[in-house]
């Protein structure tokens, strides 16, 4: 089947975010210009509780009817709301502006979470991370349309004008996002939908994604902060609405232009040469830098600077790198669970910052600065979670490859060139994966290992250096099973790490025709259909390096006719091995697939 285009996904990420743009622009404005700052923790705290309630519910429909089919339904209702509110707006201004206010916090989270559900489940491992840069970059596109189209209708119309531009966005939405649902497996396809408490379960059970729900906490406080101060300086600045909505279109225009240079120029690159860890923690380490200057200072441009670097880049490099981690979740879980880490897991957060900037206005009258510092406190904590995910998402990953919890078809195409994922998820019972591996024991087991430790040792010496004639591959071959057989036994006898990457990067670097000669043994007239002598080398000498277990499951997915357990099995090796030799290997096998598909 051919493979998926983005296109459409690229379009409606466009819509989503602007209308999410400026629905800040005309809540935060709107609202100012009715009530004092002040009153800013009071409907930030009533709209983390509407958060709670509306996630309870969306999240059983999510999981009962799937994405496909409910989030158009979000979106139908987000536009119809506006409308109200635009009627609402001349007669009773006061409830218009508090009402935008609780509708945009509250809606704003669920739809964007909507929608990457509906991502998450349109794509496969391999062209997942490709994907997610090309739609988060339109997103961030969408943000500066978003902050420039609501700061030139206020400009020619009156503010309240931009709620009819967000009703109409939203309904385009309600159409892109049916579209893409239509492609989704439903509910039943995949398995049972099960209940709002089983949908939270794996928060229970995995230490991995309590450290990605606290991340989340922390980002939500931080962000928190940051917004609570610049509009506590905005409030004191400026009084009249519509410099207030200048300032709020200006700064959100140049979070969204910062957003789409970032997401273009560096969200690949950063997660291509730091990783998932890395790239998660440049949100919060900039979050202490900028917060700091700007507590230092306490002008509205310096702190519109810190909180707008925190807004361009948590919508760009931190969005990027955060979806990757709903990887191994199973989709009939993660439909359940994905809404609550989004929206209920930070409305928590915000509701216990909201005590605290309480607090902090009652006790102060240096609001901003305060709240500056206590980002930056958060900052610190987040950094070290961030860096914290990389193992504990890789580690997960190989958890989900050996038990076989990612059901993959062979229903879409796959890049081979592609790294991180984005993915949906399903059962696959253990034993399919294990009868996999077993096939590449079958007709070919190693040899018993001995038990004379003096002789083993003699053994793997004699055999490691055999590994380098590589002239006679039947020999290395050979070598290399006998040796992983006695490391088995005595792991101390395991060669070094960076001895085995050397030997694994040169069977991986020989020419087109020696690796082809390679795919059967002139020693052994037995032919295992899929199964590439020459890759089979390889990941046996990986074995020596990295869990044998998993290296093994590894190749029972590249030599399988799953695919999508490929790029499970892909995504695990790029995240665990070195750049150079991930690259080989993943070329390697591009060319491999290409050969047997033409």
């Amino acid at each position: 089947m051919t493979e998926r285009s983005p296109k459409l996904d690229i379009a409606v990420a466009v819509a989503v975010i602007a209308q999410q743009v400026a629905g800040k622009v005309a809540r935060d404005s709107m609202f100012l210009a009715r009530f004092p700052a002040t009153s800013l923790p009071t409907v930030i705290g009533a709209s983390a509780v509407l958060s709670l309630l509306a996630v309870s519910m969306t999240s059983r429909l999510m999981a009962r009817k799937g994405p496909g089919r409910f989030v158009p339904l979000l979106f139908a209702l987000n536009a119809l709301a506006f409308v109200v509110e635009w009627a609402l707006a001349p007669s009773f201004s006061g409830v218009s502006a508090a009402a935008i206010y609780v509708h945009t916090s509250v809606a704003g989270g669920l739809l964007i979470s909507g929608f990457w559900s509906i991502v998450n489940e349109r794509f496969d491992p391999h062209v997942a991370r490709r994907n997610i840069i090309r739609i988060t970059t339109g997103a961030t596109l969408g943000g500066l349309i978003g902050g420039f189209a609501s700061k030139r209708i206020a400009e020619v119309f009156e503010p309240r004008a931009i709620l009819l531009m967000l009703a109409a966005v939203s309904a385009l939405c309600v159409w892109g996002v049916a579209v893409l649902g239509r492609s989704l497996p439903r509910p039943a396809e995949t398995s049972p939908p099960g209940s709002f408490r089983s949908g939270l379960q794996p928060l229970v059970e995995r230490p991995y994604l309590r450290r990605v729900l606290a991340m989340v906490v922390v980002v939500a406080l931080f962000e928190l902060f940051l917004d609570c101060a610049l509009k506590t300086a905005a409030e004191t600045t400026l009084h009249e609405a519509r410099a207030l909505v200048a300032f709020f279109a200006l700064f959100h225009t140049a979070v969204g232009v910062l957003t789409f240079v970032v997401q273009v120029a560096l969200s690949g690159v950063f997660l291509e040469r730091l990783g998932l860890g890395a790239t998660l923690a440049i949100l919060p380490a900039s979050v202490v830098l900028a917060s700091l200057v700007a507590a230092g200072a306490s002008t509205l441009s310096l702190i519109a600077v810190a909180a707008g670097l925190e807004a361009a880049l948590a919508s760009s490099l931190f969005r990027s790198a955060y979806e990757i981690l709903f990887t191994p979740v199973p989709a009939h879980r993660k439909r359940a669970l994905k809404v609550v880490v989004d929206v209920a897991v930070p409305r928590l957060g915000t509701m216990l910052g909201s005590v605290a900037v309480v607090v902090v206005v009652a006790a102060t009258l240096q609001i901003s600065t305060v709240l500056l510092f206590g980002a930056s406190a958060l900052g610190v904590l987040g950094v070290t979670y961030g860096i914290s995910l990389h193992r504990m998402y890789v580690a997960e990953l190989a958890t989900s490859l050996q038990l076989g919890i990612v059901k993959m078809t062979e229903k879409d195409a796959r890049d081979t060139t592609t790294r991180h994922t984005i993915m949906s998820t399903m059962a696959l019972d253990r034993a399919r994966l294990l009868a996999q591996i077993e096939v590449l024991r079958r007709g070919d087991e190693e040899p018993a290992p001995s038990r004379d430790g003096a002789r083993d040792k003699r053994d793997a010496e004699a055999l490691l250096a055999g590994l380098d004639k590589g002239d006679d591959f039947d020999a290395c071959y050979a070598n290399a099973r006998a040796l992983a057989a006695i490391c088995a036994t005595n792991p101390a006898l395991t060669p070094s790490h960076d001895r085995v990457l050397e030997l694994a990067r040169a069977a991986l670097s020989v020419d087109d025709a020696t690796w082809r000669a390679r795919r059967h043994l002139h020693s052994d007239a037995r032919v295992r259909e899929g199964m590439h002598r020459g890759l089979e080398y390889v990941f046996t000498l990986l074995g020596l390096a990295l869990d044998r277990g998993i290296i093994k499951g590894c190749l029972a997915a590249f030599n399988g006719p799953d695919r999508r357990l490929r790029g499970t099995a892909l995504e695990y090796l790029e995240n665990a091995l070195p750049n150079d030799v991930a690259l080989l290997l993943r070329e390697r096998i591009q060319r491999m697939h290409e050969e047997e598909s033409s």
